[in-house]
């Protein structure tokens, strides 16, 4: 024991040894440089997952501007896809051909340019929305001529005129077969695929049946039972109804006179959310309600949770336009 300032005895702690002193100051001082480090990485990880996050959060902003602009290869309902239009104009040599100045004073494209396109199944609209017509601000002038004013360069030589339009387009356009680098190798390829859909029974059900694999395949509306008869499932009935006459559209037109039933843009933060969604519900989950007859069935997932992402006659039709009387409830 000892005594302070004041005369109050205080009690030390006093080191039998000053080898262990030192042990100890040592262990803390390690103790220390080891939090520190601990604390260090902890940041510089929470630092990377920032940056990732960030860089992430950029890349899929850019590729949704990328996607919104047009330049994607997937199909439009009811529209041609940018890609094919381009194809279509720069592959086919009659249509490559039209685009140019007429030559005749006008410096608008070919005279037959909008009646070529449109015979080739290209909309005079289709083109105009494409971003190398809207690049050189392509409109249509009268009913049947288009003038790109951004890519006319001279009155006098037409021969200059429609020159950054022709490059644009055949940038765009996708080398699907060959390519320079292995000039002999073809890269067109075929694939084949079926699609099934496990049907099983609601959970606490209390039924045996363990579920159905049901195999779809492609058909072409215009003919789907090509060189053979349909099977008793489909009657002549049911052929019209739900197949060549689907929507009251005959065939391959209910693609351009019908709205699709359902509608929904993904966005990143939309992907995100329908994950989360899914860490906490089962694909089994059948959250419907359908009316006493067991049709009609509204999901949950798309009227409620995810209402405000999806559109489409299947929900909004009113049997006005492109939506027929009926198909929403």
């Amino acid at each position: 024991k000892s005594k302070n300032e004041k005369g109050d005895e205080i009690e030390v702690l006093k080191w039998k040894s000053a080898d262990k002193l030192e042990i100890l100051k040592r262990n803390i001082i390690l103790d220390l440089e080891q939090s520190l480090v601990d604390r260090k990485s902890k940041w510089e990880l929470a630092q990377i997952d920032s940056m990732r996050k960030e860089f992430l959060e950029k890349l899929y902003s850019k590729i949704y501007k990328f996607m919104k602009l047009g330049y994607n290869t997937g199909i439009t309902y009811g529209q041609e896809s940018i890609v094919t239009i381009y194809e279509k104009l720069w592959n086919n040599s009659y249509l490559n051909n039209l685009i140019n100045d007429c030559y005749e004073g006008g410096t608008h494209l070919s005279h037959s340019f909008v009646r070529a396109i449109n015979n080739y199944g290209i909309s005079t609209s289709d083109f105009l929305s494409t971003p190398c017509a809207k690049q050189y601000s392509c409109r249509l002038v009268g009913s049947s001529k288009v003038s790109c004013s951004g890519d006319i360069l001279s009155h006098w030589d037409y021969s200059r005129n429609y020159q950054q339009l022709r490059a644009c387009i055949k940038e765009q356009v996708v080398d699907r077969v060959g390519s320079p680098a292995f000039t002999d190798t073809d890269y067109t390829y075929k694939c084949t695929y079926t699609i099934k859909n496990e049907i099983v029974c609601p959970p606490d059900s209390g039924c045996s049946y363990i579920g159905l694999s049901a195999i779809y395949r492609t058909i072409n509306l215009n003919n789907p039972f090509p060189n053979r008869r349909p099977g008793p499932n489909w009657t002549s009935v049911a052929v019209n109804k739900y197949i060549t006459n689907n929507r009251n559209a005959n065939t391959s037109k209910i693609y351009s006179s019908r709205g699709p039933l359902y509608k929904i843009t993904l966005t990143p933060r939309l992907i995100a959310s329908i994950k989360n969604y899914n860490t906490t519900h089962d694909m089994s989950d059948y959250n419907m309600n359908c009316n006493s007859a067991g049709k009609e069935c509204k999901s949950n997932f798309i009227r409620s949770t995810y209402s405000y992402a999806f559109s489409g006659c299947g929900i909004s039709g009113k049997g006005t336009g492109s939506c027929v009387a009926g198909e929403a409830w």
